[in-house]
């Protein structure tokens, strides 16, 4: 037992040291990051046990093992688990104090592979968002959101695809799309809609679906590709921001994970929203009932979708909804305000 523990902390300092110094550079140490939360909870879980045992050489090992873990975690976002929920109206909603500069976001990825939006619909209008971002539209989703939203949300910009790289944004504010990006990278992954707020302020909101660890074409040119072409996007969203000097926020699915470089690259430049008023398990993805409905639980493993601003806005609340909807990622609800 002792040697295995020496072998074990050894090599979670090993990790820890590629990971401060080379991040992602390389794509399977990338995945490992993205995963790293959950192994290191398992480290710190045998660290315990080997101060249980009460030997000087484990217990030394297993002070190691809690440090990197300690080490690790001082780096991310968790400390929105202490913070308290917002007040809570008899629907459900929270109470987020309203103006004319201040609107609410709905984000969801949809899933291709759905073959109803009806969940969703639900939802939207349970929580009444001002905006609705959908990333994964299909065209037979996008007739029945259009078919059941238009009269509430008769402004949209979008983007219906039959594979997984349709985009969609609908609004009940005066709406125009002023942007739409293929690369770098391969397929469609953001676009740019400008919405006209109660008061007349104008903001904009990136609607995006970074590249998938997953597509065709990541596998096609390696998940090393992968982790730079997503590093890059943020590096694209961030540079048109600062060019057009407007309000702005980007939310989506990113497909990274807080431990790895492409969120380190986006906080360099933007605000998180979770981090300044989340509250609860930040975890998005996979969702309850994912892969099946009749699956009764499924552990929220990692956080992949996002709502980042450039600092002229200022977050309000932001909640992970859980409630089945048949998708593998959870839906965002996001209050924003003009600062």
């Amino acid at each position: 037992m002792d040697y295995v523990l020496w072998m074990v902390t050894a090599g979670a300092g090993a990790w820890l040291l590629l990971w401060r110094r080379l991040g992602d550079r390389w794509g399977w140490l990338g995945m490992v990051n993205a995963w790293a939360e959950w192994g290191i909870a398992l480290l710190q879980g045998l660290g315990i046990v080997g101060l249980l045992r009460r030997r000087w050489a484990q217990s030394a090992a297993a002070f190691g093992l809690l440090a990197v873990g300690a080490t690790y975690r001082a780096r991310l976002p968790f400390f929105s688990l202490l913070r308290p929920f917002p007040t809570q109206s008899r629907d459900g909603t929270a109470k987020i104090p309203g103006g004319d500069s201040t609107f609410t976001l709905f984000n969801a990825n949809l899933l291709k592979k759905s073959r109803s939006a009806s969940a969703h619909i639900g939802l939207i209008r349970q929580h009444q968002p001002d905006v609705v971002c959908f990333q994964e539209l299909t065209p037979t989703l996008a007739e029945e959101l259009v078919a059941a939203l238009s009269d509430e949300y008769p402004h949209r910009a979008w983007r219906p695809r039959p594979d997984s790289y349709g985009l969609g944004v609908l609004s009940r504010f005066p709406l125009e799309e002023m942007g739409y990006w293929e690369t770098p990278g391969v397929e469609p992954w953001g676009h740019r809609v400008r919405c006209t707020l109660a008061g007349g302020q104008e903001v904009e909101i990136y609607n995006v679906h970074l590249a998938p660890p997953t597509a065709k074409s990541t596998l096609r040119k390696g998940m090393t590709w992968g982790f730079r072409a997503r590093e890059e996007q943020v590096r694209v969203l961030q540079a048109e921001m600062e060019r057009r000097e407007l309000p702005a926020c980007v939310v989506g699915d990113h497909n990274f994970a807080d431990s790895n470089d492409a969120y380190r690259v986006a906080c360099e430049r933007l605000e998180d929203a979770w981090t300044e008023v989340g509250h609860g398990r930040r975890w998005t993805w996979p969702s309850r009932g994912f892969p099946s409905n009749y699956v009764p639980w499924t552990p929220r493993l990692l956080r992949l979708d996002y709502c980042f601003h450039n600092g002229k806005m200022t977050a309000r609340a932001m909640e992970i909804l859980t409630e089945r909807t048949g998708s593998d990622h959870c839906p965002l609800l996001v209050t924003l305000a003009v600062s």
